[in-house]
């Protein structure tokens, strides 16, 4: 990398997450992505996160799967 690129603009580390959260029953759909945002933001600078997987138990509760990576 240029030098004066990497002095504009300095690498901050990151790492990867991989968190389980329960639906709550009170957030709908609609509201799910600004729900699990808040709930990464928790860890630090959120750059980008994805819903992998969604479980769900005999009794209807909800399971997300989320993967993130996050700056500290």
């Amino acid at each position: 990398l240029d030098n004066n690129i990497t002095a504009q603009y300095p690498t901050r580390p990151t790492h990867s997450l991989q968190r389980q959260f329960p639906w709550p029953a009170d957030v709908p759909l609609v509201e799910l992505r600004s729900w699990i945002r808040q709930q990464l933001a928790q860890e630090g600078d959120l750059l980008r996160w994805a819903l992998t997987a969604v479980h769900s138990s005999a009794d209807g509760a909800r399971t997300l799967q989320v993967e993130a990576v996050i700056s500290a």
